[in-house]
């Protein structure tokens, strides 16, 4: 089981990295090189925040963002960063740390929307809507704010599929629940 867990966290941040921007045209490091200092990490900083100290978690992932600070792509980063601590405190069952760390990343990327949004493109706009929707529908099980994050990527960029997927994904496990009589 721990093998597959840390596949699983291999295949999310090569995935993350690939969707980085590139330095100079080339890599900040090589993809192995990242990969295995990033899992080294994320298994540190798991450590810490699941003993009680998410802050010096926090601050151990985030010193090692590829992308410079105060701008947009380290927004995402960061918060992709926090995101993948959330999932691996949730695998620990330490459901508080790991709402805690989700809600972080919302923090990171509202910030980063609010102070850069002006200066970013549309479809990198649409993209920190998209992810402060994936992290309200996954990780904090907020439909209601993923909905709203959503509808803004779509207002940024109505050719978002990903969101308009999302939307549609919500408004289909609603109608399930509802026909259900669990409510929303």
């Amino acid at each position: 089981m721990k093998a597959n867990k840390h596949i699983t966290v291999g295949v999310l941040l090569l995935a993350t990295i690939a969707a980085l921007p590139l330095r100079g045209g080339q890599p900040a490091q090589p993809v192995p090189a990242a990969a295995s200092e990033w899992i080294a990490d994320l298994s540190s900083a798991t450590g810490l925040a699941h003993s009680g100290n998410l802050t010096s978690a926090e601050a151990q992932l985030l010193a090692r963002c590829i992308q410079r600070r105060n701008t947009f792509a380290w927004d995402i980063e960061a918060a992709t960063r926090l995101t993948h601590l959330a999932v691996m405190l949730r695998q620990r069952h330490d459901m508080r740390n790991a709402r805690a760390a989700a809600e972080r990343g919302v923090a990171v990327l509202t910030a980063g929307i609010e102070a850069r949004g002006a200066t970013v493109s549309a479809l990198q706009l649409a993209r920190g809507y998209e992810s402060i929707g994936f992290i309200y529908e996954r990780m904090l099980f907020d439909n209601s704010a993923a909905r709203a994050a959503y509808t803004h990527a779509l207002q940024v960029n109505p050719g978002s599929n990903s969101a308009q997927a999302a939307l549609t994904r919500i408004s289909q496990e609603e109608e399930a629940r509802r026909r259900a009589g669990l409510g929303t």
